[in-house]
């Protein structure tokens, strides 16, 4: 079997939901049999506030405009951004920047021991939210990324990441998991022996379009993942566990009236609006979910959703019903 594990982070607005008590939270994993948190931390020093027995693996924050600051060396990063906030969205403010902070990231979340750290292996920008088709090709991205873990990891001894590095799928420039060549050639491309697939089972419906129930985005990831290479396949160790019928939203999105004229803040918040509604989070509740664990065989699983406390509940004895 697999070890369970549900997601939460290091920032206040989660604890909250447990009333800022680490006790009550280990009460609601032993309640539902998971097996810790895939924990969401921030790039600076663990300060002591996340307890190392609830901690299962961690989530790298998200750092999406990095491939542009990699590969442009004439690019600056925008003026408007608050500089606290710049290693949110670029990972630093140049190439080495990047390499430092992350490298860091890696070495500090090592204390924790987690069983993996996830990696978004994609590319966005804000003028990309909103785009069906993307502007940069998955290759361009993934041969980055390649070429960025692969650095840092050479900052290890023996050139190997200190704990494993899960490289998630997402439905922007990147992993997506629809181009079988495309996957195994950047699996290829890794030099380090640190690290393996972790499947996002609705990022991959999001990423198809055409999701419209959940019985469709069974279907559509059993039909995506039936095309890999075995030795891909074999590669996915992990999987998010929740599911995505985005595909009507997908048909009607389009931007607010002047969004490249917007500023940092009122982008973002229109972003944030949208990717709830494009990714939404839900539970599966048809134990045909099932095939898709038995397909890849994971050895981690994490119920993947968002919202208040009683939504939570409510969506893992959904989906643990399900599974069951």
């Amino acid at each position: 079997m697999y070890k369970q594990f549900i997601n939460f982070s290091g920032y206040s607005f989660d604890l909250e939901k447990f009333n800022g008590d680490w006790g009550e939270f280990r009460k609601f994993l032993a309640v539902y049999d998971l097996d810790g948190a895939e924990m969401l931390l921030d790039f600076g020093a663990l300060d002591g506030s996340v307890p190392k027995d609830v901690v299962g693996a961690v989530h790298f924050p998200s750092f999406m405009g990095w491939y542009r600051l990699w590969t442009d060396k004439d690019f600056t990063v925008p003026a408007e951004i608050d500089r606290s906030m710049v290693k949110y969205f670029y990972g630093g403010e140049d190439r080495e920047e990047l390499i430092s902070n992350f490298t860091a990231c890696i070495a500090d979340n090592a204390k924790l021991a987690p069983a993996y750290g996830v990696f978004h292996a994609g590319y966005m920008e804000a003028e990309h939210t909103f785009m069906k088709k993307m502007p940069i090709p998955d290759n361009a991205v993934l041969d980055a990324t390649a070429e960025f873990l692969n650095t840092c990891a050479g900052n290890f001894a023996g050139g190997e990441m200190p704990f494993p590095i899960a490289v998630e799928n997402l439905w922007w420039s990147g992993l997506t998991f629809l181009d079988p060549a495309a996957t195994s050639r950047f699996m290829n491309r890794l030099e380090f022996e640190n690290f393996f697939f972790l499947l996002d089972t609705g990022h991959l419906m999001n990423a198809g379009g055409v999701t419209f129930s959940e019985s469709d985005g069974i279907d559509f990831v059993l039909d995506t993942l039936s095309r890999l290479s075995a030795d891909a396949v074999e590669k996915i160790r992990a999987v998010h566990l929740h599911f995505s019928a985005s595909g009507e939203y997908q048909k009607t999105m389009k931007a607010p009236e002047n969004f490249n004229e917007l500023g940092f803040n009122d982008q973002s918040a229109a972003i944030m609006a949208h990717l709830k509604k494009f990714d939404e989070h839900r539970p599966f509740s048809l134990p045909e979910c099932k095939k898709i664990l038995d397909f890849v065989k994971p050895d981690y699983v994490t119920h993947e959703f968002m919202g208040t406390r009683d939504e939570l509940e409510a969506a893992v004895t959904k989906q643990l019903r399900a599974l069951k």
